[in-house]
């Protein structure tokens, strides 16, 4: 498995299936500059994951000055963290993506067999919209009697700091959603929060 590091510069305009500016299905991206933006996920961004980003297996660090902005999907506008993928943000900004579905900002679900693991503890997810979670969507696409008796199947989020949401120049720059403007938590959801605006 390989390593990608992006530390400046621009991927904007890219139209795939998931993983409209990067796909990661192994390996590991580090994000630490630059942006991914204005890329689409999915046939019209009604479909697919991952406007910006799709982590499929693997891991993905969004950090430092990295953005990601002005993606579309059907779920995760912004990053979308599937199947047995590892997501961490530690800083950088999320803002102004669109999901059909669920997760504006970011989405993370788990499959019938493995569960994606998320961790939150800097950076700022922002401006961002989609029916079920505008910031952030966790969501159940297996069979829920799975992980109704084994733990191994329940997908994950840490959000240990950062902001789903903030205030710029006395303005609300939050997260908009028909179900969960900030957060959305699925059944089987672990969700575990301190020290986060929101």
């Amino acid at each position: 498995a390989g390593t990608l590091d992006i530390s400046g510069g621009n991927i904007s305009g890219v139209a795939t299936v998931s993983g409209g500016g990067v796909c990661v299905d192994g390996g590991s991206f580090s994000h630490i500059g630059g942006s991914i933006s204005n890329s689409t996920a999915g046939n019209d961004a009604i479909d697919g994951f991952g406007g910006g980003v799709c982590v499929s297996s693997g891991s993905y660090t969004l950090s430092n000055q990295g953005t990601i902005s002005g993606n579309t999907a059907g779920y995760g506008g912004g990053i979308a963290t599937i199947n047995s993928g590892i997501m961490t943000i530690s800083g950088g900004k999320i803002s102004g993506n669109k999901a059909n579905y669920g997760g504006g900002g970011v989405y993370v679900a788990n499959s019938s067999s493995t569960a994606a693991d998320a961790l939150i503890n800097g950076g700022s997810i922002i401006n961002n919209t989609a029916n079920y979670g505008g910031g952030v969507c966790l969501d159940d696409t297996s069979d829920s009697s799975k992980w109704e008796n084994n733990a191994s199947y329940r997908y994950k989020l840490s959000i240990y700091g950062g902001k789903i949401g903030e205030k710029v120049d006395d303005e609300e720059q939050g997260n908009m959603a028909t179900y969960g403007a900030g957060i959305y938590a699925g059944e089987g959801a672990e969700l575990y929060t301190n020290n986060v605006t929101i």
